[in-house]
């Protein structure tokens, strides 16, 4: 989102008379991998209760209240306030009108760019896995405010700073604030221009040829932006991790991504990063703009259940490798050959049989990198939505190809639906611009 767009949210917010949320997130303690946490809540009701999301980022249940301990409350004076639990992550604070101020520690050692993880390297947070909100003030203003940070860590978020205050970042509400994940260290940093835009690449390794990792990036940016007709954001940014010895992948936000890449892995697959990188980026129109109706804003009790996975996901995952060759990071072998694998890979598994495109994204919740405490035969009766969806999109493309005889392509079912949906619909919720799609809009 542009950052005037932010400003002109935020001083909405303040004109309507909502109190703010203000969250201070200490690192004093950084090396025990825990956070403390302090909310402070303006005081409208004698009652408010706040919650922990027990999902975020993955399509599955995670519940990140297990790792909190010792929330309690007090007023301005430092009184304690009565705090109940509701459940296994809401709890009911009683305050006067002077408001409360809530305290929580949490435990932060999830690596990975779904998790929220802080030791003596470095902070890494998708906030909605650290951070309570009111029940009733999700679409309030927020600020969040880093304290404690050890000697010479900086923080990048895909944010805008407060004017004249050091660490403090703003939000429009609490959606946008834990879309955006947060990495803090001594990481390194690069950025380039693009079309009037910003493009920011943070590196959390000490091994990454990060001038190299930004001409790879840029020529991707080049070619979504350019396919796309449009400059999504004036500030976009890249957030890698290059561990060793342990699985990667990237997440996708509205203004940034984060993708971790085993250093292994890259050693074997040297285009490992080109092909996570073209996919994260791509979901900045499908997904993060052009959505599914389900998607966004989300009931955190619970996983975003839509049918349309196979196309904000599949369909990514189609356009991220014509990407790489619309870049000039892939040759025609190559793409020709990655197509030709996904479509093996979706004939071979017995599941597609038994598996329709809407019932894999129905079941995201078991199949989504999901780890399965009981014995499953998903092997057997599932088929992921992200090669199925590619496989489908392959199929369309080549169809309306073929029936136009060249003169048009998905490409322009893609950006008609961007350019209605996204650009044109007037707002249907508070979180994002536009309103979703359902599948029947997309046939």
């Amino acid at each position: 989102m542009p950052r005037a767009l932010w400003w002109v949210l935020v001083c909405a917010s303040a004109l309507a008379g909502e109190p703010p949320v203000d969250y201070y997130v200490s690192l004093a303690d950084a090396a025990e991998h825990v956070v403390h946490v302090r909310l402070h809540l303006a005081g409208v009701a004698s009652q408010r209760e706040v919650q922990l999301p027990a999902w975020n980022a993955l399509y599955q249940i995670r519940d990140f209240s297990q790792n909190l301990r010792r929330l309690h409350a007090s007023d301005e004076t430092g009184h304690r306030l009565p705090v109940e639990s509701l459940n296994k992550d809401t709890w009911r604070i009683t305050h006067t009108e002077d408001g409360a101020e809530v305290e929580y520690d949490i435990v932060a050692n999830q690596p990975g760019p779904y998790g929220a993880q802080v030791d003596s390297e470095h902070g890494f947070f998708n906030l909605a896995e650290i951070l309570v909100y009111p029940v009733d003030a999700r679409s309030s203003r927020t600020t969040v405010t880093f304290n404690n940070l050890p000697v010479n860590w900086r923080i990048a978020v895909a944010l805008p700073q407060l004017r004249g205050a050091a660490n403090v970042f703003v939000a429009a509400d609490y959606d946008h604030l834990v879309d955006a994940p947060v990495e803090i260290g001594n990481f390194r940093e690069s950025s380039f221009t693009l079309a009037g835009s910003t493009y920011r690449v943070v590196v959390d390794s000490p091994e990454c040829d990060v001038a190299a990792l930004v001409g790879t990036v840029r020529k991707i940016v080049a070619a979504a932006t350019e396919w796309m007709q449009d400059r999504p954001t004036d500030e976009y940014l890249f957030i890698y991790h290059f561990p060793h010895n342990r699985n990667g992948g990237g997440m996708e936000h509205a203004n940034s991504t984060a993708i971790d890449l085993d250093a292994g892995r890259l050693e074997i697959d040297p285009m490992a990063m080109e092909s996570v990188t073209a996919h994260e980026f791509f979901h900045v129109w499908n997904v993060k703009r052009l959505r599914p109706v389900e998607l966004g804003p989300w009931d955190f009790t619970r996983p975003a259940n839509t049918r349309g996975l196979w196309i904000a996901e599949g369909i990514t995952n189609y356009y991220g490798h014509l990407m790489q060759r619309r870049a000039g990071l892939w040759d025609d072998a190559k793409l020709l050959s990655t197509l030709a694998g996904q479509i093996t890979e979706v004939e071979n598994a017995p599941g597609s049989r038994l598996m329709s495109a809407e019932e894999s994204s129905l079941s995201a919740p078991f199949i989504d990198d999901a780890v399965h405490a009981q014995h499953t035969n998903l092997e057997n009766t599932s088929i992921s939505y992200y090669p199925k969806g590619e496989v489908l999109g392959i199929v369309l493309d080549l169809l309306i190809r073929g029936k136009t005889n060249g003169k048009a392509s998905l490409d322009d079912v893609m950006r008609r639906m961007f350019e209605e949906f996204y650009l044109k619909s007037p707002n249907a919720t508070y979180y994002l611009r536009g309103r979703g799609y359902k599948n029947e809009d997309f046939e």
